[in-house]
């Protein structure tokens, strides 16, 4: 999920001009999400780069969303006379690396300086191979339009790290709110190549179990599904308060008639859960991004279904929801039917 995010965000258009060069899409994402670089700053210094400080039209009458954050060294990058030579992804991303860079350079060109030892200096921080072959292309050092390949400038923010021992100023607050990274370790743990798997992985083991031990209280394929997607939510839902049931159940009642209705539900209630914690991109670009994966996700139903033969967690979070009092209010929304009392004897019996 976080690198078609960033895939999202790089894929922006600049005065008719593309971001990032398409064969570099990749290469420039992994070095946004190796160093955990916070989408919102970047966008924030993305912009301010692009309006070069100066407010819209849309702002002085009140028509746009409050400004995304700034950080301190991109105020000397506003202007373009002040500009160096770099692609907007990296003055956006790094702009701490680029003013180092500078003093950097401006320190090795100094009059005292040898010029062969300055080019030596600089070659180095940008991890350029002084042994290559004479034949080495321009193509394998630049892109078309200039700016070189993102496999140097992954070296320069390396080095900068290295040298400085700085925390990046566009860097996330690791383990505030904000840090959309968290899951990463996560999911490594878990085996899961993604949110999106992990999501699908988990909402149909809940299918599984409702199917199996509460199918008598589901009157429908709608309910039973509404109730998957609130137990996978219920966090949002009983915790903070970020979803509303009623926006599960409506979401399953949408897709009756479709061809592999699981895998629409699972698709729409991904992008459901998934805007909770992307709130500055639009509902449909994460919607977009979940039917990209859809074979993933497809691949993760089939595997839970296959494989689910009952989870403590799972098996337990399922009975609460479907028998405590205290969650009769959620049973109603997604249209469950109230369990006899021979009903409830079985559930604790064998439950």
């Amino acid at each position: 999920m976080i690198e078609q995010l960033w895939r999202n965000v790089l894929a922006a258009y600049e005065m008719g001009e593309t971001l990032v060069a398409s064969n570099e899409v990749d290469d420039v994402v992994s070095l946004m999400v190796e160093n955990k670089i916070d989408i919102q700053k970047f966008g924030g210094n993305l912009s301010a780069l692009i309006s070069r400080g100066m407010p819209t039209m849309a702002s002085l009458f009140g028509g746009e969303t409050p400004a995304l954050p700034t950080t301190p060294s991109i105020d000397q990058y506003i202007s373009i006379v002040n500009r160096p030579l770099s692609p907007l992804w990296l003055l956006a991303g790094f702009p701490d690396v680029i003013t180092w860079l500078n003093e950097k350079q401006k320190s090795f060109l100094g009059p005292s300086v040898d010029e062969n030892e300055s080019a030596t200096a600089i070659a180095e921080l940008y991890g350029f191979d002084l042994d290559a072959p004479d034949n080495l292309s321009e193509d394998d050092v630049e892109n078309p339009d200039g700016s070189l390949r993102a496999c140097y400038y992954r070296n320069l923010v390396r080095n900068y790290v290295a040298q400085t021992g700085q925390k990046l100023e566009v860097a996330v607050e690791e383990g505030t709110e904000g840090d959309i990274y968290l899951g990463q370790e996560f999911l490594q743990m878990t085996g899961e190549e993604s949110n999106f798997t992990l999501i699908a992985t988990v909402t149909t083991k809940y299918y599984m179990e409702l199917k199996t031990h509460y199918a008598a209280s589901l009157p429908d394929e709608t309910s039973l599904l509404a109730m998957s997607g609130i137990l996978d939510a219920n966090v949002y839902i009983l915790g903070t308060g970020q979803l509303d049931p009623t926006q599960i159940v409506e979401l399953a009642k949408a897709t009756q008639g479709e061809d592999d209705r699981l895998l629409e539900v699972m698709i729409q209630f991904e992008a459901l859960l998934l805007s909770v914690h992307t709130p500055e991109l639009p509902h449909e670009e994460v919607l977009n991004a979940c039917r990209e994966q859809a074979d993933a996700i497809q691949n993760s139903i089939h595997n839970a279904m296959g494989t689910y033969r009952g989870e403590p967690k799972i098996a337990n979070d399922t009975r609460a929801l479907m028998t405590s009092p205290q969650f009769r209010d959620l049973r109603n929304t997604a249209g469950v039917s109230t369990a006899t009392l021979l009903g409830r004897l079985k559930n604790m019996i064998f439950g």
